[in-house]
């Protein structure tokens, strides 16, 4: 996390002083990376394991250089999970379908100091036999030098 970030005892993130001019400086720019991705063939059981998706994810976001500020779950009765991870460069999200083997993925990060295909990468090595859409595209100005795709 940014230095001049902070986070409360309630896990409200503070961003930095926008200063006199009422803006928070441009870090990344007005560019990033979002990846989709529509998941089937997937494990009920896994589908249905919070901590074991939750861990997943994280370790996606390790491997990706990205800054995790904080990870949300929530546990759907009688099946499914959701994992909503709040990151310094943006956000990953995961909702599972167990009955039907099937996930949603959305990843998007601003800038190019982290590359969000590689959270994609961490849970399909989980799920080796899975079937994959994948849609991903820059956002923002357009960056020559940015990294698209899986």
């Amino acid at each position: 996390m940014p230095s001049d970030m902070s986070v409360s005892s309630r896990g409200d993130v503070t961003p930095p002083s926008a200063g006199t001019s009422g803006r928070l400086p441009a870090i990344h720019g007005f560019h990033g990376h979002h990846v989709l991705a529509d998941i089937h063939g997937l494990d009920a059981g896994s589908l249905d394991d919070i901590m074991y998706l939750r861990s997943l994810l994280e370790l996606g976001v390790e491997r990706a250089g990205a800054t995790l500020i904080r990870t949300v779950d929530f546990h759907f009765d009688p099946v499914g999970v959701t994992v909503l991870i709040l990151l310094a460069e943006s956000h990953v999200s995961l909702h599972t379908y167990p009955v039907e083997g099937k996930a949603f993925f959305d990843a998007f990060t601003c800038g190019d100091t982290c590359v969000p295909n590689e959270i994609l990468r961490t849970l399909c090595e989980a799920f080796p036999h899975c079937a994959l859409r994948i849609t991903s595209f820059a956002r923002g100005e357009p960056r020559s030098h940015m990294q698209c795709g899986v």
